[in-house]
């Protein structure tokens, strides 16, 4: 199941967004941690260092052109971290 996720230029951010960790994957298999360019390799113990809060409340956003081998690792790595559940959502990039 894939979801567009929409776009708004007028919204505002609410301070519980900000407490929010987002790893994303984009079309070009690039891996992002809250918007930081970082290897598949280093992204589990970057994730563990994250704050308790911050890891709860992590999500996945993958373009729906990533490869799906690079979305499992990603996957693992963020398990292998302790993040228990993991909410996932595809987009396209140029939406």
């Amino acid at each position: 199941m894939q979801i567009n996720l929409p776009e708004s230029k007028t919204a505002q951010k609410r301070p519980a967004e900000l407490d929010h960790a987002i790893v994303s994957i984009n079309q070009s298999d690039e891996v992002k941690l809250d918007g930081r360019a970082i290897n598949v390799d280093q992204l589990e113990a970057a994730v563990r260092d994250l704050p308790e809060q911050r890891k709860s409340t992590l999500a996945l956003q993958a373009d729906k052109k990533a490869s799906f081998g690079t979305i499992i690792k990603v996957m693992d790595a963020l398990k292998l971290a302790g993040v228990k559940n993991l909410p996932a959502f595809t987009r396209d990039e140029g939406e």
